[in-house]
């Protein structure tokens, strides 16, 4: 029935009102940042830019960008892959289930969620129309370059002593590492810019796992993941 079922309309674009480009007049480019070339000086300065931003078609269906938020200069920053339909809705990252899973784990792990920075890789939210609902489509090579864009200057401004990947598109984005995910997670990697960089699963991965004995044993990996990042990046700010 919900296949079957009319897609609903797309939500009201927040900041439609605000953008200086018209739809259509701008190819799925880099260059299309043309008017953001000049680096953010501030955070809040990025926020308030990224709501212009046309450089790839999926602002059209979006509700709104969705910027990184919380503490500059933390032990670590989290980068997802993407907002989902809470967060599009939102404005913020990590809201919805995949982000009260984070929330748990990160809980377990002894991390506070308010002395973190977390982002995604993608800052618009990707999806089909499904009757009432909105599926998850994964962002494509193209996208998650246009976008690192915003992400490196978010990190730039933030400085976090680790950044952590949490998936394989965060990982793809933010390193040039061309392993898979599973042999990431037993390494210390590099950013494309230098920084020190962990890896892990996105904790969306650990809702769709079917297996409740799976899906316990994954959680408890996730949070050991958590732990490990804190104490590197505890080590990092001690030696600095």
């Amino acid at each position: 029935e919900m296949v079957a079922a009319k897609p609903t309309q797309p939500r009201k674009r927040a900041g439609a009102a605000h953008a200086k480009i018209a739809p259509g007049d701008l190819p799925a480019r880099l260059e299309a940042i043309a008017e953001h070339e000049k680096p953010p000086a501030s955070l809040k300065d990025l926020q308030r830019a990224l709501q212009s931003c046309r450089a790839c078609p999926l602002w059209r269906d979006a509700t709104q960008a969705v910027p990184g938020e919380g503490a500059e200069e933390p032990l670590l920053a989290l980068v997802g892959e993407q907002p989902g339909d809470q967060e599009d809705l939102a404005g913020h990252p990590f809201v919805g289930p995949a982000g009260k899973v984070l929330d748990r784990a990160l809980a377990e792990a002894g991390i506070n969620r308010g002395e973190l920075f977390v982002t995604n890789a993608v800052k618009h939210f990707k999806h089909e129309p499904r009757g009432k609902r909105r599926l998850h489509m994964r962002p494509n090579a193209g996208e998650v370059e246009i976008c690192r864009w915003w992400l490196a200057h978010e990190l730039t401004l933030v400085k976090p002593r680790l950044i952590v990947a949490l998936g394989a598109t965060a990982l793809q984005s933010l390193s040039t590492y061309k392993g898979t995910l599973t042999k990431a997670r037993e390494q210390t990697l590099k950013t494309r810019e230098g920084a020190t960089l962990r890896a892990t699963v996105h904790p969306s991965y650990l809702l769709r796992l079917p297996d409740e004995a799976a899906k316990e044993a994954e959680f408890a990996r996730f949070v050991a993941d958590l732990k490990d990042s804190k104490q590197l990046a505890e080590r990092i700010a001690r030696a600095a």
